[in-house]
């Protein structure tokens, strides 16, 4: 048995999940997330590179130099 839905009947495209926030909670949290990013931007990075990435001349040499003063 098929429903027929009348073309007045609009079905919502929204779920609780998917509502807009509101401008309070959208600033609470954009200003959350920039306190995150600048929190991450200040603590030390560690640049892996793979280790099947072969590196250029220079940095292998750079490398190694590295590696012999520690």
């Amino acid at each position: 048995m098929s429903q027929n839905f009348s073309q007045n009947v609009r079905v919502s495209c929204y779920t609780f999940r998917m509502k807009k926030l509101g401008k309070a909670n959208e600033a609470r949290r954009k200003a959350e997330s920039q306190v995150l990013f600048r929190d991450l931007m200040k603590s030390p990075h560690l640049v892996a590179t793979p280790t099947k990435f072969k590196g250029t001349r220079q940095s292998n040499k750079a490398k190694a130099i590295r590696e012999s003063m520690n």
